[in-house]
């Protein structure tokens, strides 16, 4: 097994656990690191990681002036409706016409940051009531870098996993916890990755 898009290396796993002579089980740390990424994504309704290329992604708008998107990670960003509700994406918005938002998310969070709404503020609209999603969006999708909230709360939830082959399950237990979610009985890690619940999604892949 190997660590994919995981929030926290094999390392910071070691060194939050005590494991400085890296007796603890490689295999069993990348399983524990890796499912509990997954676990913040699905809690949070986002991932952190980034994309290598850019992708097309369409999405329903909540309004004529606005559009959630999925997160997006780098300042690229091309908008193109559907005017006429035939499946082509004709209209290309120029850079004035929208306005990602948050404006002050690099500022707000730090050196982690996404844009996941987009205003119309020039003098095109986004169409709705249509048959087809009628907005097309061209980014990087995900996280510039990953926040150190998340990294800290996966290492926390990671060693949580990890010790359940100490459980009267064993190893046996340990492997099936992927079906298990974060819950109250991880209040450290829900304050951490609070903040960074996602709400208002309409898109599709």
């Amino acid at each position: 097994m190997a660590l994919v898009n995981a929030y926290a290396t094999e390392q910071e796993f070691r060194d939050h656990i005590g494991d400085q002579g890296g007796t603890l089980n490689l295999t069993m740390i990348e399983r524990a690191l890796n499912t509990a990424s997954r676990m913040i994504d699905q809690y949070t309704g986002r991932r952190f990681w980034q994309d290598l290329t850019t992708a097309n992604k369409r999405f329903w708008p909540d309004n004529q002036l606005l559009l959630y998107v999925d997160d997006i990670s780098t300042d690229f960003t091309e908008v193109r409706t559907d005017e006429d509700d035939d499946g082509t994406y004709e209209l290309l918005w120029d850079v004035a016409d929208v306005l990602r938002e948050p404006v002050n998310s690099g500022i707000d969070i730090g050196t982690s940051f996404a844009k996941w709404r987009i205003l119309a503020v020039g003098t095109k609209r986004f169409p709705v009531a249509r048959l087809r999603p009628p907005v097309q969006v061209t980014a990087q999708w995900g996280w510039a870098t990953t926040p150190p909230e998340i990294t800290e709360a996966t290492v926390l939830k990671a060693a949580k996993l990890f010790n359940l082959k100490n459980a009267p399950l064993g190893i046996a237990g340990f492997g099936d916890f992927g079906a298990l979610r974060i819950s109250r009985q991880d209040p450290e890690v829900i304050e951490l990755i609070q903040p960074y619940v996602r709400i208002g999604m309409n898109g599709i892949a």
